[in-house]
């Protein structure tokens, strides 16, 4: 068969948007990312949720609220041993903390958190696009670690963020979703290069 009749299926991925969104067999590091703002009435609205694995032992997890009125900035995290409170499902998404959880599947997602300063209540709908990190979803990380990454870049995003006692609609906006995962040979190589500041 010439070359010209093979039919084209793309560029050869190293993730799946879907089957990879449980944790990841072996990773060193499994990493969950939402960020979402918006505008009510004037002001500015905004939260951001990461979760994380690391070596299969610690979990963090940071939630950060914040809104031009009043000039708000909460910022919250933790870092606790994997299952004391903590734990990432690896057979659906179903990512949990003392902060609260991101759960669904492809389709939909919930992510339902609580801190201090408030709560974030919102559904999550990924559209068909997908971001894959390096065009193939995989790149080296830290050294020479296999970096496993891809974002929903536009989900659907409707729910209610509440800070300091105001709750207002999450409307009108879009949402940004990241999952990575990476092996690594060992923990140094994890550590090497002064990288550990950006996980």
């Amino acid at each position: 068969m010439k070359k010209n009749q093979l039919e084209n299926k793309g560029v050869p991925l190293f993730v799946n948007a879907t089957r990879d969104l449980p944790a990841r067999a072996g990773a060193t590091f499994d990493s969950y990312f939402v960020s979402s703002e918006f505008e009510h009435d004037g002001e500015r609205y905004a939260f951001v949720w990461h979760q994380q694995s690391l070596f299969g032992q610690l979990v963090t997890a940071e939630v950060q609220l914040t809104t031009t009125k009043g000039q708000v900035w909460s910022n919250n995290a933790l870092t606790l041993p994997l299952g004391q409170g903590t734990s990432i499902a690896a057979d659906k998404l179903d990512v949990r903390s003392p902060f609260g959880s991101l759960t669904g599947d492809r389709e939909k997602m919930r992510l339902s958190l609580q801190v201090e300063d408030g709560t974030v209540e919102a559904t999550l709908r990924p559209r068909r696009t997908v971001l894959y990190n390096g065009g193939e979803g995989l790149l080296k990380f830290l050294g020479n670690m296999d970096n496993h990454q891809y974002s929903f870049p536009n989900m659907d995003v409707e729910g209610t963020l509440t800070i300091k006692g105001e709750s207002v609609p999450i409307t009108n906006t879009t949402a940004w979703f990241d999952r990575q995962g990476g092996h690594a040979d060992s923990a140094s190589e994890l550590l090497q290069g002064g990288g550990m500041d950006r996980l």
